[in-house]
């Protein structure tokens, strides 16, 4: 039995462009990620998928919904796949808060396994978070394709397990914003056949 998942980053906000810590914060998309949405679902609109689930932010939601009456299905919001929780951290940049909070950056960088950003969670929880999200959707999901709609770090360290790579270097694997991913999953294996593509943007430019 095989289940196919898409998976997509959400379009581009003012924070991703100036590099700064989103995590919970409800940001929207930017003009620009708004556009890169609308490529990607021209892109799809001829593709067959079950069903499509978001993120409850709007960053993610809105991206999921310009997907969605292309392919003409109904966003199905899930908070479990919100980014990971930054804490105080979000709305800052590395330089910020290598100057505010320095300490608990340097224990986080070293260890974000079992150190969390100053009033967030760390990166063991959030892998358990997702984790546990997608081995529920591909229980009930068996033999459907499905779209799912979320943020980098989602993306990331997800596939970081499933290639078995450890958590902790997440960070080596790159995402773009309204980039796809897909996956197949063959009786608990899987199968990568698409990372981090942008054939919308790269076609008629971003």
């Amino acid at each position: 039995m095989e289940t196919e998942i898409l998976l997509i980053r959400h379009g581009e906000t003012e924070w991703n462009r100036k590099h700064i810590f989103q995590g919970k914060k409800d940001i929207e998309l930017n003009s620009t990620g708004i556009k890169q949405a609308c490529k990607l679902s021209k892109y799809l609109s001829k593709k067959k998928y079950k069903f499509l689930y978001s993120s409850d932010l709007k960053r993610a939601l809105k991206t999921a919904e310009i997907i969605g009456k292309e392919v003409n299905l109904k966003p199905i919001e899930n908070s479990e796949i919100r980014e990971m929780d930054f804490g105080e951290w979000e709305g800052s940049n590395f330089s910020a808060i290598s100057k505010h909070d320095a300490e608990s950056l340097k224990k986080w960088r070293q260890d974000p396994l079992n150190n969390a950003p100053t009033g967030g969670e760390t990166l063991r929880e959030f892998s358990s978070r997702i984790s546990e999200f997608f081995d529920i959707l591909i229980e009930k999901h068996q033999k459907e394709k499905i779209i799912v709609v979320t943020h980098g770090g989602v993306i990331k360290v997800w596939l970081s397990e499933l290639f078995n790579m450890p958590v902790d270097k997440f960070w080596q694997i790159e995402v773009q914003n309204t980039s796809m991913s897909k996956v197949k999953i063959y009786d608990g294996d899987p199968i990568f056949s698409l990372l981090n593509a942008v054939p919308h943007l790269e076609l008629e430019g971003a």
